[in-house]
């Protein structure tokens, strides 16, 4: 699905934990605040087994984490409503049109994420 909405049609809302910045190329910076508690994701914890650290002689676990479809505190569509959210949060939920995520992260001098070019989709396989 392509966006054809225009500008005016399109509320934004900013369901991470802290407020993202869209830097335009022209300079220009749209900061969009936090809107509202950031969803959360189940995630599923497996451990793989060990490996052994022959340096150190110990004994390390390995996990397989996989994500699940439970999300919480994410609210229902609504028409001409954007959720920014997690990437994590669109991976779990890709079947959701109206999520985007910051990408194309904006670093300081220091190394300090201070914005994004653009927001992501995460589409459905399959």
């Amino acid at each position: 699905m392509v966006f054809n909405l225009k500008p005016s049609e399109v509320t934004f809302r900013n369901l991470t934990p802290h407020e993202v910045t869209l830097c335009i190329d022209d300079g220009q910076n749209i900061t969009y605040p936090v809107d509202g508690p950031p969803p959360r994701v189940t995630t599923i914890e497996n451990t793989d087994g060990f490996l052994h650290d022959d340096v150190n002689d110990l004994d390390v676990e390995v996990v397989v984490r996989s994500l699940s479809s439970t999300v919480t505190d994410l609210p229902a569509p609504k028409p001409g409503v954007i959720l920014i959210v997690s990437r994590m949060t669109c991976e779990a939920k890709p079947q959701r049109t109206d999520l985007v995520y910051p990408e194309g992260i904006v670093r300081s001098p220091d190394g300090v994420p201070i914005g994004c070019r653009k927001f992501g989709r995460v589409r459905p396989t399959g």
